[in-house]
């Protein structure tokens, strides 16, 4: 896991940020921020955000006292999960420091803005230094 969040940190990152672009040519889809699929200037432009821990409780309440129009609920409702395994450690026992700084330097605007902690559970020893991450205008 570290080796993976550092060379992500490393090569992923440093090339979305220095071509200052989302082009997937150039930038592998996955490695950008969401802010950046759903603000522009700080100012949300999308109607609705979904954030997938919350999706599962959405379809099974059928969409109960949710904004979200029909046609994306169906679309959402058939998503199957097919990553499932057996967790042999906690998610939380990967980080270490180096590995906890590398995610909020690249992805700490998105924690603000949608509201995530940048604490890991039962891991106090491990400390927010991050005060600033990388940003870009586009």
């Amino acid at each position: 896991f570290e080796h993976f969040v550092r060379d992500f940190h490393q090569r992923c990152m440093e090339r979305y940020h220095a071509k200052r672009q989302t082009d997937s040519w150039d930038v592998y889809c996955h490695v950008i921020p969401m802010h950046t699929y759903t603000h522009i200037d700080g100012k949300q432009v999308v109607n609705t955000i979904i954030k997938q821990e919350q999706l599962k409780r959405l379809v099974s309440s059928n969409w109960k006292d949710c904004s979200v129009p029909k046609s994306i609920q169906k679309a959402l409702t058939g998503i199957p999960h097919a990553n499932r395994r057996v967790k042999k450690i906690a998610w939380s026992q990967y980080y270490n420091q180096e590995t906890m700084d590398m995610v909020l330097e690249m992805y700490g605007e998105d924690f603000d803005i949608f509201g995530y902690e940048k604490t890991i559970p039962n891991r106090s020893v491990l400390t927010c230094y991050i005060y600033a991450y990388i940003t870009c205008d586009f």
